[in-house]
């Protein structure tokens, strides 16, 4: 099978640099200097090639794994020149396998769709591409979250056994020339260029390879392509696809530029969404980092090293956090290894990286002659080139990615004022030292890298943005901010702008005068002035409260003594409420994101506490309404557990329901109140799970076993899940945590999101920490009892003022703009901030009981029928659950009903599944929503009073 690799993005988080066993067969005895040598159009001899498409295929796979071999930001036990040095770092010394939603998985074939699917866990993306449904498949993922190299990991697998992988870089593709997408593959063109191998014959061959469906096309990049030439590349892929109907395309891209640019509605390609790294992933990439270097002897102390950065990671949510990125993750390897320490943001990281990269004083780097260039010299000529490499990707429509060696001296000329003078001596020192600092750009040892024939970039599009922004910064202009920041092209430079000026106290003042501009700007009801908004909040978001605190820049956030008006960082807060009110759904999603970053009003006071939890809730009087669901158009229950008739009538009291879902940032002051260490609050099964119990953990494998067997049986035997992975999950799931599953993941940890990745008793134990804490401080009475909701109590909640309705906002037929639900399509793979579908909320203002993330209660799955409700609240030991309301990932789209009823172990954690806490003004033993008898008009058995 030969496979063609068209990567979409530039993200390489690790590689290894030339191997000798490859080098030969395609360079023979030359050097890279000679080999760089000849792709900038300097003389040199090409190797003769035998002629034969075997010989070609041959040469083809040794550059194929040589290209895809190699550290992207360089190999620091080596220096440039040691191409043929047996001991080097390589890719699979350190690489740590990347992991992916498989949002296919359980579509398709003969059996019912079902919900909260075990399946659905992560997936490691070398296994998920094997799939049948990843024949065609796009990859997804944030700025440096593994896309190209994973691109790596398949290339260099297949070169290795002998197949042939194409792998097509989009951000070189011309697309006036895309009926000869060749040019964009750099192995050809290099062989080509190289040897006198036939570039037709090569291309002959693949093409038969593909046709007959020996391959794979994997498409790098698409990203890279400008948003105006993104139909055109579309066309060109599903051309492709019709051409080469046998043969697997894959496809990266950025998460950001896919939902923006609305490549869903046009490429249905199933969608393969990268994971950022857990903590345990971290740790094991810093492990075979330290212990390859100490293999290597690069490094005297690597243990002592390797030690300090792992605990580094785990001590610290913020360094945690900012590690999940591949990519960083990386970075923070190779500066702890020569700085010994790790900078806190992303932007002091890049520049931190940066400098390492120009760095002269390491042993491992070349020398450059007589001719000295200083760091505080080198630095802004880099940052002025990736200036200019962003600024041509906008008006080239070409889209020629990179530069030429030449090209890169007359920027360099031209930022050093060095004009052309004739022969005078000067100028030919002039031009000298301009040709030392090129050189010295190009043989950064993995800042710049080739990326196609004779072209020259950044090695990660993250660094090219980084220097963007710091040139712009340099700049020092308001007025070409302003003309930048509605384009989707300079977001990410002018966030990274923010981020490391802001963090410079010199340059504070700068930033906020550049966003007070920008807020004017947006105040305009234009969808550019909802573009703006979201980026100057981004931009504070990037700096953070803290930070500007500890630079002393209150100012930013508290005004000047002098100020008549609110703050720049209020001013901006408001305008994104503003905006995020009147702007359209997907906007408002994203609005509302960058609001929760700052400090939504909704949930968090400008001091930095909580709003006050009853002006968070919305109060229910008592009521009796039906429960149930008859209605013949319903979903088919999987089970009798989880059947939603016989309808029934009951009673319920006054209760407070909070508006939204617990949030992060709720979830967060539980863990800061040591929640997870106060053994009180918790029940015994909780208990036992924290002390990981080896029994208990022997019991919740038995009882996941035969749940799944149980539940997904049918999809067990078509071979759609496998048991032994299902387990594997359950048991990562499963282990003992002081904080959330995912807390650590930044796709799940914002602060308004909804809280996931909590099983049941951790919901609970934040409900009885609640209880404790309001009844010290006075805000609850005694009697006040805050818990889960039964499932009855939810339904209530869902249902509103006593309506027979399908939904939770009436009867109206199921939209993208009433829940986050699968069937939306909205592309958006993580529940979205709370309260961001108001058209779905009901009639007492609760938003998202409907979608977005299901909802852990207290009552067991058992049959609704009133013979079962003995022992329906009752959830001790390990019983099946009722969960309530549906979820963005839901295969069931009608799981939003308000009968609708789904089922989980009380152990499970996802990232689709959180809770609400309900407060009950009455006794704690009692519960609503139980059948009232009809010769008293009290609850059977409870004695139960009505406030």
């Amino acid at each position: 099978m030969l496979t063609i690799l068209l990567t979409v993005g530039a993200t390489v988080v690790a590689g290894v640099t030339f191997v000798a066993t490859l080098w030969a067969p395609v360079f023979g005895s030359k050097t890279v200097p000679q080999v760089l040598g000849s792709l900038t159009n300097r003389k040199s001899r090409a190797i003769p090639s035998p002629a034969g498409s075997d010989v070609s295929i041959k040469r083809y796979l040794a550059e194929v794994a040589r290209t895809h071999t190699m550290l992207r930001f360089g190999d620091p036990t080596s220096s440039l020149q040691q191409t043929n040095a047996p001991d080097r770092l390589k890719l699979s010394d350190v690489y740590t396998p990347l992991s992916v939603g498989t949002e296919f998985v359980g579509q398709g074939g003969n059996t019912e769709p079902v919900t909260n699917q075990p399946a659905r866990q992560h997936t490691l993306a070398t296994d998920a591409v094997k799939q049948p449904e990843a024949h065609r498949v796009i990859v997804l993922g944030a700025p440096g979250a593994g896309k190209s190299t994973l691109i790596d990991v398949l290339a260099y697998a297949l070169s290795v056994d002998r197949r042939c992988p194409v792998h097509v870089r989009l951000g070189d593709l011309d697309v006036a020339r895309s009926t000869d997408w060749w040019h964009a593959v750099s192995e050809i063109e290099t062989l080509a260029t190289n040897t006198d191998l036939d570039r037709g014959e090569l291309i002959a061959s693949l093409h038969r390879k593909l046709v007959d469906g020996d391959a794979a096309l994997y498409l790098d990049g698409l990203d890279e392509v400008s948003e105006e030439q993104t139909s055109q590349v579309i066309a060109l892929v599903e051309r492709l696809s019709v051409e080469f109907p046998k043969s697997q395309i894959i496809i990266t891209c950025r998460s950001a530029d896919f939902e923006q640019r609305n490549i869903s509605l046009h490429l249905k390609y199933t969608r393969l969404r990268l994971m950022p790294f857990s903590v345990s992933d971290m740790i094991d990439y810093v492990d075979k980092w330290y212990n390859q270097l100490q293999k290597l002897q690069h490094v005297s102390d690597a243990q002592a090293r390797k030690r300090n950065l792992q605990d580094a990671l785990r001590n610290s949510v913020e360094l945690s956090q900012l590690a999940s990125t591949p990519l960083i993750l990386n970075l923070m390897a190779l500066v702890h290894m020569s700085d010994g320490e790790l900078a806190r943001s992303r932007a002091i990281l890049y520049h931190r990286t940066v400098s390492h990269l120009l760095s002269d004083k390491p042993h491992w780097r070349r020398a450059y002659g007589s001719v000295t260039i200083s760091q505080s010299e080198l630095q802004p000529l880099a940052a002025h080139v990736a200036y200019q490499i962003h600024l041509k990707e906008v008006d080239n429509p070409a889209r020629r990615h990179g530069l030429s060696f030449e090209e890169i001296e007359e920027i360099v000329a031209a930022k050093m004022g060095v004009q052309q003078a004739g022969n005078t001596t000067a100028y030919k020192r002039s031009r000298e030292r301009i040709g030392s600092v090129v050189q010295r750009l190009v043989d950064s040892n993995g800042l710049m890298v080739m990326v196609s024939r004779g072209r020259f970039g950044f090695s990660h599009r993250s660094l090219q943005e980084f220097l963007t922004g710091l040139h712009i910064l340099d700049l020092a202009d308001v007025d070409l901010i302003r003309g930048f920041a509605g384009r989707a092209h300079w977001r990410e430079p002018l966030i990274l702008m923010a981020g490391y000026g802001g963090r410079e106290g010199s340059a504070t003042f700068f930033i906020a005068t550049v966003i007070d501009a920008l807020v004017n700007d947006a105040m305009a009801d234009t969808h550019d002035g909802v573009r703006v908004a979201i980026l100057t909040g981004e931009m504070l978001a990037e700096i953070g409260a803290t930070t500007l605190r500890a630079r002393s820049q209150g100012w930013v956030l508290d005004g000047r003594p002098d100020q008549s008006g609110p703050s720049t960082w209020d001013h901006v807060a408001d305008l994104i409420r503003d905006a995020s009110g009147r702007a359209e759904l997907g906007e408002r999603i994203e609005l509302l994101r960058v609001l929760g970053r700052l400090g939504d009003p909704r949930i968090v006071q400008r001091d930095g506490n909580l709003v006050p939890v009853f002006d968070r809730m919305a109060y229910l009087p008592p009521t009796a309404l039906d429960v149930g669901d008859d209605d013949p158009a319903r979903p088919k229950p999987k089970s009798d557990l989880v059947e939603t008739v016989p309808k029934r009538r009951l009673t319920f009291g006054a209760m407070h329901v909070p508006k939204y879902m617990v949030t992060n940032a709720e979830y967060e002051r539980f863990i800061d109140d040591e929640g997870y260490e106060d053994r009180s609050l918790w029940r015994e099964e909780g208990l036992r799970w924290l002390a990981e119990d080896p029994s208990f953990r022997d019991e919740l494998e038995q009882k996941t076993k035969e749940w799944v067997v149980r539940d997904f049986g049918p999809e067990l035997e078509l071979g759609r899940y496998r048991l032994d992975d299902i387990l594997s999950d359950a048991r990562e799931m499963s282990r003992a945590r002081l904080e959330p599953f995912y807390w650590r993941n930044q796709r799940y940890n914002q602060p308004t999101q909804p809280v996931v990745g909590v099983n049941m008793w951790e919901a609970m134990a934040y409900c009885a920490w609640l209880q404790r804490r309001l009844q010290r401080e006075g805000v609850a009475a005694e009697q006040v009892e805050i818990r889960l909701p039964t499932e009855w109590e939810w339904e209530r909640a869902a249902r509103g003022a006593g309506r027979n309705a399908i939904f939770p906002w009436g009867s109206e037929q199921l939209t993208a703009k009433r829940a986050h639900t699968r069937a939306a399509n909205l592309a958006l793979d993580h529940a979205a901030p709370v309260g961001a579908f108001p058209d779905g909320q009901t009639d007492y203002n609760l938003f998202d009981i409907a979608g977005n993330a299901w909802e852990w209660t207290c009552s067991r799955a058992v049959p609704p029928s009133p013979e079962h409700d003995v022992n329906r609240n009752d959830v001790a030991g390990i019983v099946d659950v009722v969960v309530r309301g549906g979820s963005f990932f839901s295969d069931e789209p009608q799981s939003v009903r308000c009968g609708y009823r789904g089922i989980d172990l009380p152990q499970n954690v996802y990232f689709d599944v959180g809770f609400r806490p309900f407060i009950f003004n009455h006794r704690q033993e009692e519960r609503s929503g139980a059948p009232r008898s009809e010769s008293t008009g009290r609850t059977r058995g409870s004695g139960r009073y009505q406030p």
